[in-house]
């Protein structure tokens, strides 16, 4: 099952050389191993979004997180179970 995330809230990320490391959210932070990653770029006539997803892996977390490139900042999307 997975949990879709309203409003992807912000979280704290962790690199080391560039690679995402670990992940904070929710007072709880968790090394993590990156699965797979891609960019979106979209809507560039409206609202553009420029986005760097990362599936992220760690001992407690399956998630998918991305980094906001417009913004500046990293949010939590979904948590898979």
């Amino acid at each position: 099952m997975t949990r879709l995330l309203r409003g992807h809230p912000s979280i704290k990320v962790e690199l080391d050389d560039g690679h995402v490391v670990a992940i904070a959210w929710a007072d709880r932070r968790e090394p993590v191993e990156v699965c797979n990653r891609w960019r979106v770029e979209e809507s560039w006539w409206r609202e553009p979004i420029a986005r760097d997803y990362f599936k992220v892996v760690g001992e407690h977390w399956l998630a998918l997180i991305y980094f906001d490139r417009l913004a500046g900042s990293w949010h939590l999307e979904r948590l898979y179970d």
